[in-house]
């Protein structure tokens, strides 16, 4: 029979390791998750994730270094979540349901208001948002992706397959357009310089 002084010993140490032990995987999950665009649908939206899954594999095939991934969260609330902790920044989600992410209503009310902006309107009434802070040159990428010959035809919505469009369909919704967003739109719709 172990004797006291080894049962203490190993519960000490088993107690100390468990917490280290813990936080090990987390951080690889940070870093992995900085070196991976990664965008996420909730699992009650089916056609959301098969947008998202066809938005990620289009823009890993026209921009590599981006390491695109699609997720699928459990619930609308898991997305929000995911989304306001910048987790996984950018989301395909209907616009309703955008709205009610902006002003912290809906499934994910608990978690407060999200600073969403809108990147780009995909078909059958979604839309591709993101944090307001993720950087302007990631949503600059996104849209260069979306906006490349090599991208599935019909993935984004018919009112805003050109880039001219897409900025006139923002103006009219309520869930602002990111700026790095804008800039690309911007300089898509200028017209070329002379020589």
């Amino acid at each position: 029979m172990p004797s006291r002084r080894l049962i203490l010993f190993l519960l000490l140490w088993g107690g100390m390791a468990l917490p280290l032990s813990a936080h090990i995987p987390y951080r690889q999950w940070t870093v992995y998750r900085a070196e991976r665009l990664m965008i996420v649908a909730g699992r009650s939206e089916p056609q959301a994730f098969q947008l998202t899954e066809a938005l990620a594999d289009d823009l890993s095939r026209i921009i590599p270094k981006a390491q695109v991934e699609a997720g699928r969260a459990p619930t609308m609330r898991h997305v929000t979540r995911l989304v306001l902790s910048k987790q996984i920044p950018v989301a395909v989600m209907l616009r309703k349901q955008a709205l009610l992410m902006l002003r912290g209503e809906g499934e994910g009310r608990a978690e407060g208001p999200v600073p969403l902006r809108t990147l780009a309107f995909l078909r059958d009434g979604y839309v591709l948002v993101a944090h307001a802070e993720i950087p302007r040159e990631r949503a600059y990428l996104i849209l260069f992706g979306l906006f490349d010959e090599k991208a599935t035809p019909g993935l984004l919505s018919r009112l805003a397959s050109t880039p001219a469009k897409l900025l006139r369909q923002a103006n009219g919704f309520q869930v602002p357009l990111h700026i790095g967003a804008r800039e690309f739109l911007l300089e898509a719709t200028r017209p070329p310089k002379k020589p």
